[in-house]
């Protein structure tokens, strides 16, 4: 996660826009970012947020059941040493 500085002449509204692929408008600047002709270069995958989203709850459950495994095995090397 990036911070936007305002004093740095970075918009919070034109992040959000380049991070969705979408048309926002600032009333803070008065001015629209349209970031939309980014959204026609993503690919099918990444368009689809649901299959996004299903992937990453799938590498998310794989991630917590390795860390389950590995704290069971942590806990039977203690037990075996003392």
């Amino acid at each position: 996660m990036t911070q936007i500085k305002r004093s740095a002449g970075q918009s919070a509204v034109a992040s959000a826009a380049y991070r969705s692929g979408e048309k926002l408008h600032s009333e803070y600047y008065g001015e629209d970012s349209d970031y939309q002709a980014l959204q026609q270069k993503i690919t099918p995958l990444y368009a689809d947020t649901k299959k996004l989203w299903a992937i990453h709850y799938s590498i998310y459950q794989v991630q917590h059941e390795q860390e389950r495994q590995n704290a069971a095995t942590r806990q039977k090397k203690q037990e075996i040493e003392h």
